[in-house]
């Protein structure tokens, strides 16, 4: 039921704001015409963050090293988001344990809460390299993101890849269905690394991460152009020139698709739609 009414909601809406050309392709491919598509960019206020950011100091960044008993050759990554099995939290640490076994000095941090906080407590009881940061924001999730060399999120990636980009940490993550459509934004070697849905792989690129700093370079250079293009400022714009757009167009109906009255949900007459969400 849930499939035949958002397939009907293509054509019973107006206008359409896609949060990236991905989504618009998916609307214009179900033949709904392209200039009652507006694709707005999804992002975050990566101004506010970017602002935030440039605040950490490196004797900050010292001092949390220090906090969390880390040597100075010791590598640090992250993971950030909420904690729930689609995230596969599992096999970042799957990852971590084969890199840490063949001599890699390697600390985790994990920014957020979720169902899995439980399981990852008894886990960091016998393993102090793994930090359980909790849900925050601001300064401190700005700090624990610059003192990072690179984010991993195995499972599901959604506006967690805007937050790689300002704060100039390399996103790793696999190639999998269900990403969030925010995903389009990760271009593989430019901006963040994407690789086969299996912990060997994964353990791979981040080596590859730590260990090749000009190939930390190269995606912390890409890190910042998509970013200085994400911004809450074009996403707004991109938003009133579709809605602008929207007002000045007649009502659509398409003709090919005719749903008895008795069968028809009771909709506005006219209504602006939204991207299909999982």
């Amino acid at each position: 039921m849930a499939r035949v009414l958002k397939s009907r909601l293509f054509s019973w809406v107006d206008f359409w704001f896609a949060y990236t050309p991905g989504v618009a392709e998916i609307v214009a491919g179900r033949g709904y015409p392209r200039k009652r598509i507006c694709t707005v960019f999804n992002s975050l206020d990566t101004d506010s963050e970017l602002l935030i950011r440039q605040l950490i100091t490196v004797d900050q960044i010292a001092t949390l090293r220090m906090q969390l008993r880390m040597s100075s050759t010791a590598h640090l990554i992250c993971y950030c988001g909420s904690l729930y099995k689609a995230k596969r939290l599992d096999m970042l640490l799957e990852a971590c344990q084969l890199l840490r076994a063949s001599g890699m000095e390697l600390h985790v941090a994990v920014l957020g809460e979720g169902a899995e906080r439980e399981s990852l407590e008894k886990l960091a009881r016998r393993a102090p390299w793994l930090h359980l940061a909790g849900d925050i924001r601001g300064r401190l999730k700005a700090l624990w993101l610059r003192a990072s060399q690179c984010m991993v999120i195995p499972g599901v990636v959604g506006l967690a890849v805007v937050d790689a980009f300002v704060h100039e940490c390399p996103l790793i993550t696999t190639d999998i269905p269900g990403h969030g459509p925010e995903i389009e934004y990760l271009a593989d070697h430019v901006n963040g690394l994407k690789v086969s849905n299996d912990a060997s792989s994964l353990a791979g690129a981040i080596r590859s991460m730590l260990d090749d700093a000009s190939l930390r370079e190269v995606l912390r250079r890409g890190c910042r152009e998509a970013a200085s293009r994400l911004t809450l400022a074009n996403m707004v714009e991109r938003f009133a020139e579709g809605t602008l757009t929207a007002l000045r167009l007649p009502h659509y109906r398409r003709e090919s698709i005719r749903i008895q009255p008795s069968n028809k949900p009771k909709f506005p007459k006219h209504k602006s739609g939204s991207i299909p969400m999982k």
